[in-house]
């Protein structure tokens, strides 16, 4: 071979392997904004449990940006953004599309996106749902309710609900009352079991209290609840009836 073809030669190699690294980067996945459904940590890697890799506490329905799904372990992870820009990964369970907070009874949730499907059950003032799916004016959705006459808590998971009604809210700070509410109602209904009913009262009125001093819509009624509970008399108050429905829980 001629040096003349051979410095051409080196020459096209030694461009070639710059077009190379010079080759844009793969673009990152956006999927979009996503809702917390309860307290967890988000981590520097999928999946991990040590606590020098945690991130940041995120809240019920604190938004997040979900940037991209990722599997490991045969879990599926979120990687998110907070808003104020923390990055870490969390199970993609944990996370919603949105949410709605139901401000009256009454509000029914249908088995079938169809009213003729007939109705799976009723919920109260103060629950709220977390959407899976929309299909037009109908929404897929995991509700968790409080029954504020039995005062119990239970759920409704894969219903429906229609969006255009009026007796929903997508407040997060309403959101954030009910979720505190509930939790307060929770704790409630362990009283006859307890083996500390004099600690347990006190989170419960810590619950509750922090409800209340939100001084919103739910106000009258988280002060009708704590006055029902009689949590400042002697003995242990024994609740209507215990929660037997299943809770929305992490997978992980």
């Amino acid at each position: 071979m001629k040096k003349s073809q051979l410095f051409f030669l080196v020459l096209f190699l030694l461009s070639f392997g710059d077009c190379k690294k010079e080759a844009p980067a793969k673009p990152e996945q956006i999927l979009g904004t996503r809702y917390s459904r309860y307290s967890h940590y988000i981590t520097e890697k999928p999946g991990s449990k040590d606590k020098k890799e945690q991130v940041a506490l995120l809240y019920p329905f604190e938004e997040v940006t979900a940037l991209e799904e990722v599997e490991e372990a045969g879990k599926k992870y979120f990687k998110v953004k907070t808003v104020v820009g923390k990055e870490g990964y969390a199970l993609t369970s944990i996370y919603s599309d949105g949410f709605f907070v139901i401000m009256k009874d009454d509000f029914p949730v249908f088995r079938k996106p169809t009213i003729t499907a007939g109705i799976q059950g009723e919920i109260g003032i103060s629950s709220f749902c977390f959407v899976k799916e929309n299909q037009g004016e109908w929404i897929n959705v995991d509700c968790l309710y409080l029954d504020t006459k039995k005062i119990k808590t239970g759920s409704y998971d894969d219903v429906w609900i229609q969006s255009n009604d009026d007796r929903i809210s997508k407040d997060p700070l309403l959101a954030q009352t009910a979720f505190e509410l509930r939790e307060g109602v929770k704790l409630y209904a362990q009283l006859p079991k307890s083996s500390d009913p004099t600690k347990l009262k006190e989170k419960i009125s810590e619950k509750l209290t922090k409800a209340m001093e939100r001084n919103d819509e739910f106000a009258p009624l988280v002060q009708s609840i704590l006055d029902s509970m009689h949590l400042t008399d002697e003995g242990v108050p024994n609740p209507p009836s215990e929660q037997t429905e299943p809770e929305i829980k992490s997978q992980g």
